[in-house]
């Protein structure tokens, strides 16, 4: 039994992980859960609009 998309995206919206599901070839950002949504301080549709790269920081995060 395959899951459809809407079950897939029932799934991913109900984790409390953050998920983001990039093409690879083109780097756009083709699903982002509320979680991750959260984590980053975008809402869906402003995620979508960008790129993986957009989402990377220019140096590493210093740890506190």
């Amino acid at each position: 039994m395959h899951a459809t998309a809407d079950e897939f995206r029932a799934v991913c919206d109900a984790v409390l992980d953050g998920v983001l599901i990039a093409d690879v070839e083109t780097k756009r950002i083709l699903l982002a859960n509320p979680a991750v949504c959260q984590m980053l301080g975008y809402r869906e549709d402003d995620i979508l609009s960008r790129s993986v790269d957009d989402l990377i920081l220019p140096t590493p995060c210093p740890r506190s």
